[in-house]
């Protein structure tokens, strides 16, 4: 990364790793999401219902790569 007039010494740190979930805790993490919130209670459940039988059918849990980047630098 290249130096500016305020900083220095950039470094870049990413961070990799799977998160693995049940159906039913995968369901609890999407409806914290607030699009998914914003569905009728209908289309919510029906959404939610086919995103569960589809990974009950398929073993049962899903893993989702994550990751963070931290980005670094000095102040000159």
């Amino acid at each position: 990364m290249k130096e500016t007039n305020l900083l220095t010494d950039f470094v870049i740190e990413e961070y990799a790793w799977k998160d693995t979930y049940t159906s039913d805790n995968y369901i609890s993490l999407l409806n914290t999401n607030s699009k998914h919130r914003l569905l009728s209670e209908d289309s919510r459940t029906n959404l939610f219902n086919g995103i569960k039988n589809i990974i009950d059918n398929n073993g049962g849990i899903i893993q989702k790569q994550q990751m963070v980047a931290l980005f670094l630098a000095k102040h000159k």
